[in-house]
């Protein structure tokens, strides 16, 4: 109707790969072989999820260390009762950390420091001391 379209069988199969595997041609990416992706720190273990920071037990004056949190900053998170990781810090209201007496700024430093601490965690960048 609206020109020639070959049918399926027009087409010769394909093949898994359009060559066969070789020295020339591995049968991997890159020429990785199977086993040799990065695994997360032991191999055959899965990445840890959102949650094992929070139950790493991360001390808050390492993590206020490693993320450059002031002193006052960390005595008010002491008394939010912050724990490193604990994800529900990120639903609290203005009036919650208001009440601590954080300013915007420090309140904002501190949730980018938190999702840092998280995504670390993740990528396996976050080493306990």
């Amino acid at each position: 109707m609206y020109g020639h379209h070959p049918t399926p069988s027009a087409y010769a199969p394909m093949a898994p790969y359009p060559y066969p595997p070789s020295a020339n041609y591995p049968s991997f990416p890159y020429g990785q072989q199977p086993g040799s992706f990065p695994a997360w720190p032991l191999k055959d273990s899965p990445a840890p999820s959102p949650a094992t920071a929070l139950h790493l037990g991360v001390p808050l004056a390492d993590f206020c260390a490693r993320y450059k949190i002031s002193k006052s900053d960390e005595e008010k998170l002491a008394l939010l009762e912050y724990k490193p990781g604990n994800n529900a810090v990120t639903t609290l209201g203005i009036e919650d950390w208001k009440e601590v007496k954080f300013t915007t700024l420090g309140w904002k430093g501190f949730l980018t420091a938190h999702k840092q601490f998280i995504h670390d965690v993740k990528n396996g960048s976050w080493i306990p001391t």
